[in-house]
Order: C-alpha cells, then sequence, then structure tokens
C-alpha cells in the first residue's frame, strides 16, 4: 500500500480479525456458549444455524483463512506491485462474503450475531482502505488485470450459485426420508437454541432438519414455546418425545429410526 498509516491500520484489522475468527473458529470444535453476546443478538442461533458451514466448511474457519491471507499479504516481503494488486481482490472477496452472511441474518435468520456484525466491521474497514488504495493509484492501473478480476468475479458467482442449488433438500436422502417419518409419526425434539448438543443434533439431519418439528423451550429463542416445554416437563436439551416417550440427548439417526419404526422400502 502506498499509505504508511493505512499499512498500519489494516495489519491491526488483521489481526483483530485473525483473533475474532479464531476464537469463533474454537467454539466450532467445543462444547462452548458464545462468551458476552447480549440475548438480544442470538449469537447461538446464527452460530448453530445450517448457514454457519459453507460447502462442508465452518464459515467462522473460512474467515480465520482471509484474515491470515490478508495478513500475509501485508506483512510478506511481496513486491509492491503484487501486494498493490492481491490486496484489493482479497479485501473484496472478504466483503462480498460477509456481506451475503449478514444477509442471511436480517433476512432469512432473523438473528444478528454480535460478534458476527463486528467481523463485518472489520472486513469493511479492510474494504475500505482496498479501494483508497486504488483510488491512489489509479483505476488505470487495475484495469490492466481487468481478466483476472473478471474471472474472480465469475468464480464467486458461480460459487453461491452452487452453494445455492446445494441448500435444496435431496428428497430421496435417508435424512429427509427419516425426519418426514418422524414428523408423520408426530415426534418432537424439544431444544435450546444455545445448546450445542441440539446443534450438533440438527447437523446430523443436515438440510433435511426443516422438516423436523422442533420445539424452542428457551423463552429468547426464536418462535419460542416454553409453555410446552414445561407442560411435557422437559429437564434437558434435547429431548425427543416419540410415541409418547421422552428420550433426552443427541441420538443417533440409526437409533432414532429404531425408535420410530422407521425402514426404508
Amino acid at each position: 500500500m502506498n499509505s504508511y498509516l493505512g499499512h498500519k491500520i489494516a495489519i491491526t484489522i488483521s489481526i483483530a480479525g485473525i483473533l475474532l475468527a479464531g476464537y469463533l473458529t474454537l467454539l466450532d470444535f467445543t462444547d462452548t456458549k458464545t462468551l458476552f453476546c447480549p440475548a438480544s443478538s442470538n449469537c447461538d442461533i446464527v452460530r448453530l444455524s445450517r448457514y454457519a458451514d459453507f460447502f462442508g466448511v465452518p464459515v467462522a474457519f473460512i474467515g480465520l483463512l482471509g484474515y491470515t491471507s490478508i495478513l500475509l499479504t501485508l506483512i510478506l516481503p511481496l513486491r509492491a506491485s503484487t501486494r498493490t494488486l492481491v490486496f484489493p481482490i482479497l479485501s473484496t472477496i472478504g466483503f462480498v462474503f460477509s456481506l451475503y452472511l449478514v444477509f442471511i441474518q436480517l433476512f432469512v435468520l432473523s438473528s444478528l450475531c454480535q460478534w458476527c456484525m463486528i467481523s463485518f466491521a472489520l472486513i469493511s474497514g479492510l474494504f475500505l482502505i482496498g479501494i483508497i488504495q486504488i483510488i491512489l493509484n489509479g483505476l488505470t492501473y487495475y484495469l490492466k488485470f481487468k481478466f483476472t478480476f473478471a474471472f474472480l468475479l465469475l468464480a464467486l458467482v458461480i460459487s453461491f450459485s452452487m452453494y445455492a442449488c446445494s441448500s435444496q433438500v435431496d428428497e430421496q436422502s435417508y435424512e429427509a426420508q427419516l425426519a418426514n417419518h418422524l414428523t408423520k409419526e408426530g415426534a418432537v425434539m424439544y431444544g435450546a437454541y444455545w445448546c450445542p448438543h441440539c446443534g450438533d443434533q440438527k447437523k446430523s439431519f443436515g438440510k433435511a432438519f426443516e422438516y423436523i418439528q422442533y420445539v424452542e423451550c428457551d423463552p429468547k429463542g426464536p418462535n419460542a414455546n416454553p409453555k410446552l416445554c414445561q407442560t411435557k416437563e422437559i429437564k434437558g436439551y434435547p429431548t425427543w418425545e416419540i410415541n409418547s416417550r421422552f428420550y433426552e440427548g443427541n441420538i443417533p439417526l440409526e437409533s432414532l429410526a429404531n425408535l420410530s419404526g422407521f425402514t426404508i422400502d
């Protein structure tokens, strides 16, 4: 970057992003509730949703890789021309991806994650520095790489299109057939949005979990029904009600199939 101050600010933002994304990545591998997260922001609703993975890779880990790549671009002894080109590209890709995640939070999950919004602010700062860099170097310089930018833009569009298609439920999958069977039999899963074991149970069904009858027991969760949970005397999460009997814990799909009498024709 031409601006020494901008370079230092970008390095500081990148380090902050690595620490934040690293913390959220750590949460993906532990049964820990998100710290310092106000109830109104519903961090765990977002973190444990099916949108927390992108092609099977945790979004937090993708963010960690992104911030690390940007930091390496800034601190490694690269040629000035290389850094001038790569930094705006990486920051733009990160900004577009983060913008997509904010859209999901606002219009799909109707829940905002405080940490996610902080990350969005950080990557937006890097994106702004990248824009300033483009202005300082002149647009003419970057027009020489128009085919590179066009290729990256096309790659992003294809990636998001493939992800959108992959988000559709495979009706013939074992998970979808089991989920439909459980619902037909009147089975219900009781849980709480902050419960990591509930998140694991949801992930075991993948996209097919949308067919499961799910009751949110925490009053702060989305579409909560705590009175029903109290009436059913739910003590732990998750709890399954199958054929008027209750089973606690994250139950393997094969066990759920046996308990509900599910067989594949």
